[in-house]
């Protein structure tokens, strides 16, 4: 994921400063009793005012595109501390920016919540005193997260100075703050309301409740009253049935593991239509955790069991397909495609394919990927469902094209990162919360030079220990941008160099993924059908091979520095030591010249046909004399290091003579030299290609993976059908789809239009 200088947007750098002398003003006063206790009616009146001015903005504004800004704060530990370890505090013990470990509060919700990055209430403690309480990280749901009533504990509190001058209490981890059920014996008596009185309620009341609250989708809340029925003295049948009910609105809130615990509960000791639920519900579970095979033992189970059950036969052809994906790889991409297309978000329901592929340690460079087999160009690597992933529809962009609506940043690195980031950590950090069987997918990943406390992920008072500041650390080292898929289609007329962009409005993060080292001379290339990753090797590749894809563009001139500030590593592939061999001088060179052969190839696809065929005879002239010039500005051989100015220039030359129709008949000969050109300045090695008695046509080395390949060989394969030469036609046809099954992950619907 590409991390941009705050130095080069100067309204952000801005920003960035007066965000920097806030923190400052801060820390000036750490350690200190705020100046005045807060009026208790005047706090909750200011937080109303402000939040109905904000929900009638949001009301009356929806479609509004606006920045939203998202600022790192700097990094503190979460309490990892049992409960019983704690001690009690109160709001006039804490003192400004300081996190009071080994203490906690008990607080109590008094007015409604307003969410913008966090979720915020006016809340109390047992004296009667308010503070503004913000939550961060916190899942976005149909209910309210902060409720007036709603009791709380917050561990390890930290007073922290806000922007207005004001002070208030901030949480950044999810698992510092816990919310008590009303029965909770640490709520105080006389926080109890009607409802929450101790006086003895039977499970059925609290279980007939429950049930109205999940119709309702009020899931939170539903929860909620079915653990409350369990506390009070169900028999066994009830208490089965409130299981089975807790573990269907776990389901809906995302709480996998404890859904499976839910239903492994009732198994103990249930039968008939109960055990049935329970089997059912425990294959949910596993299926929502990807466990497809221990779903499909259940799932076989209950059918044997309970032949007339429809739903399970339903879910156990899902479930067998996702285990055949699993283990054989075969996919049917063009329905992944029309699923794609059909949901927004488009997280696709498939499973993840580990092939020939396996985690190593790898030197300096840390872990890797590597080959566990030879492996031809063009198989799958592996295909990966994204652990999270947070889609996002371009909306608006800033002058220069960049995505500017969404704005994560870190005042200490004076740097910025856009698109969905914010979404995504908190994703990320709920995901994990609520299923802390999952950590181990994504907690060892590389997280810089970011030291966690002991105890992070730890089981503590029933709940995992989450450091919200690792896991920023590690989507931002870790996450990849994507794009909505895109079919190759028709050959288009030549654009110059690569514009790719380096930033992306969807984001996710890919487990498996995130352990390929970088090269500029990658060996392997990703591409996007939804949230499902698709990795192919681009060249064959012996058995113990260090899988390798580009982080960055290589089109970027500033890759380089990038790389060392993103990820603290310099990349020392041929490509970028012939970048730091390379002059200033020949670099402008080869720019404008690229810019020339550009607006060559542009006049060129204007003259068509007979009637302009001497201009276009001139065009092809002069751009082949600039060829020859920016030929003179390499020196290294093509098969050591990619000419990809050069390539540029042929293949784009290539495909203009195509598309025009000047590469029919007499010129075929002229696009069939120029193609071989272009694709030997990307370092391919081939036998034979050109018109004569050798009718062959065969990569014995694949070269660079550039972007238009594909074109290249459509453009070959035009040229060699004009002039008969059949079997060099097929040959091309056959390395284009390769390439289109490496760079579109697929080649189904190669060939097809848009």
């Amino acid at each position: 994921m590409n991390t941009l200088q705050a130095q080069d947007f100067p309204q952000i750098l801005e920003r960035i400063e007066n965000q920097k002398r806030m923190l400052r003003n801060a820390q000036s006063h750490a350690g200190q009793r705020p100046a005045r206790k807060n009026d208790r009616v005047e706090t909750i009146i200011r937080f109303n005012i402000a939040r109905t001015a904000g929900l009638q903005s949001r009301q009356y504004e929806p479609g509004l595109s606006r920045t939203s800004m998202s600022f790192i704060p700097p990094p503190y530990a979460p309490c990892a501390q049992p409960f019983c370890e704690l001690k009690k505090s109160m709001f006039n013990d804490l003192v400004l920016e300081t996190h009071h470990r080994g203490t906690y509060l008990l607080v109590r919700v008094v007015t409604p919540q307003d969410r913008m990055t966090a979720v915020m209430a006016i809340v109390e403690d047992e004296k009667g005193e308010v503070l503004l309480l913000q939550l961060y990280h916190q899942a976005e749901m149909t209910e309210d997260v902060l409720v007036p009533g709603k009791v709380l504990i917050v561990k390890d509190p930290y007073l922290k100075l806000t922007a207005d001058g004001r002070h208030g209490l901030r949480v950044d981890h999810v698992s510092d703050v816990v919310f008590l059920p009303a029965h909770d014996e640490r709520v105080p008596f006389f926080w109890h309301s009607e409802l929450t009185t101790p006086q003895h309620k039977s499970a059925d009341f609290w279980k007939t409740k429950g049930n109205d609250c999940f119709g309702r989708a009020k899931y939170q809340a539903a929860l909620e009253h079915y653990t409350r029925a369990l506390v009070s003295s169900p028999t066994t049948e009830e208490c089965h049935t409130i299981n089975l009910n807790r573990s269907l609105a776990y389901l809906k809130t995302n709480s996998f593991d404890a859904a499976l615990v839910d239903a492994n509960s009732v198994l103990e000791d249930a039968n008939g239509k109960t055990k049935e639920k329970a089997l059912f519900r425990k294959a949910q579970a596993l299926y929502s955790l990807q466990r497809y095979r221990e779903c499909c033992d259940v799932l076989k189970a209950l059918r044997l069991e309970y032949p007339d059950n429809a739903s399970a036969k339903a879910k156990l052809n899902e479930a067998a397909s996702r285990l055949a994906e699993q283990t054989s790889g075969k996919y049917h991409f063009k329905k992944l495609h029309a699923e794609a297309v059909r949901l927004r978000p488009p997280q696709l329901d498939h499973a993840t394919y580990t092939g020939p592929v396996e985690v190593r340690q790898s030197g300096s460079r840390g872990r890797g990927l590597f080959t566990t087999k030879a492996v031809k160009a063009g198989d799958l690597l592996f295909c990966e469902k994204a652990f999270v992933y947070a889609f996002h529809e371009i909306e608006g962009t800033s002058g220069d094209g960049r995505l500017m609506t969404n704005l994560l940043i870190d005042a200490n690195a004076n740097s910025f990162t856009s698109g969905a980031q914010p979404e995504l950590i908190t994703m990320l950090v709920q995901k994990l919360y609520q299923n802390p069987s999952l950590a181990s997918a994504v907690k060892d990943l590389h997280r810089g030079s970011y030291s966690p406390i002991q105890g992070v992920f730890d089981i503590i008072d029933e709940n995992p220990v989450i450091d919200s500041f690792l896991l920023t650390r590690i989507l931002l080292l870790n996450s990849f941008g994507c794009r909505l898929p895109e079919k190759a289609g028709a050959l288009k007329p030549p654009v110059g160099l690569d514009r790719l962009d380096d930033l992306f409005p969807s984001l996710g993060v890919w487990a498996l993924a995130s352990h390929m080292n970088h090269s500029c001379l990658s060996n392997a290339f990703r591409s996007f059908i939804g949230d499902m990753m698709i990795v192919r090797a681009t060249e064959d590749l012996p058995a113990n091979a260090e899988i390798t894809i580009q982080y960055l563009n290589p089109f970027n001139p500033q890759r380089q520095q990038k790389y060392i500030k993103n990820w603290a590593f310099a990349c020392d592939c041929a490509m970028c030591e012939e970048d730091d061999r390379t002059s200033d001088v020949v670099v402008a060179k080869r720019n404008t010249l690229g810019k020339s052969l550009e607006q060559l190839h542009r006049l060129l696809t204007r003259h068509r046909g007979s009637s302009g065929a001497a201009k276009a005879a001139s065009l092809i002239r002069k751009s082949s004399a600039v060829l020859a010039e920016l030929e003179g500005t390499y020196s290294r051989p093509a098969e050591e290091v990619p000419r990809l100015a050069l390539w540029v220039g042929y293949r784009d030359l290539a495909c203009a003579l195509t598309v025009t129709g000047a590469g029919l008949g007499s010129n075929s000969q002229k696009v069939i030299d120029i193609g071989l050109k272009a694709l030997r300045c990307l370092g391919f090695v081939l036998d034979g290609g050109s018109l004569g008695t050798k009718q062959r046509l065969v990569v014995k080395k694949w070269g660079y993976m550039g972007a238009g390949l594909i074109d290249c060989w459509i453009c070959l394969k035009t040229a060699y059908a004009n002039t008969g030469s059949h079997e060099l036609a097929l040959a091309a046809q056959g390395y284009a789809k390769v390439c289109y099954r490496i760079q579109l992950g697929e080649d189904e619907t190669f060939g097809e239009e848009d």
